[in-house]
């Protein structure tokens, strides 16, 4: 699934997109470069327009060229998208911190949504043009 776009900063289709299967390739901007990371999908810096859309193609190449890669990520993004972006889940994550904030409970070891994105604590991956793995 390709999403460029700068202008929709709501994330539901890229919700909608993990949850079935597809492997996001978005802009790096807003609510699908906050929900994208490396271990389900792609983020594209926002550059030029040439730029962007040459690593685009890159990416898609590389996908097509590699369907171990693309089912890997096809996996860990329906795995992502129902333990983490469900309605039950996001319950159960708020009402974990509310249970902390009226000390009813243990402080919620929740990653912040930022450390996600920036693969911390997971490898963060690319491919070679020649469809092969490699730790960035």
């Amino acid at each position: 699934m390709v999403f460029p776009s700068v202008r929709d900063f709501g994330a539901g289709v890229v919700f909608e997109a993990l949850a079935s299967g597809a492997v996001p390739v978005v802009a790096d901007f807003g609510g699908p470069g906050d929900i994208v990371h490396p271990e389900v999908g792609y983020k594209v810096p926002l550059t030029n327009e040439n730029e962007v859309v040459s690593e685009i193609e890159k990416i898609l190449m590389d996908l097509a060229g590699n369907r171990d890669l693309l089912n890997r990520l096809r996996q860990k993004g329906m795995r992502y998208a129902r333990e983490r972006l469900t309605w039950d889940a996001k319950a159960q994550d708020t009402t974990r911190v509310l249970d902390w904030a009226v000390r009813q409970g243990p402080k919620p070891d929740l990653p912040p949504p930022k450390a996600l994105v920036a693969g911390i604590g997971s490898t963060q991956q690319s491919v070679t043009s020649a469809g092969s793995p490699v730790s960035r």
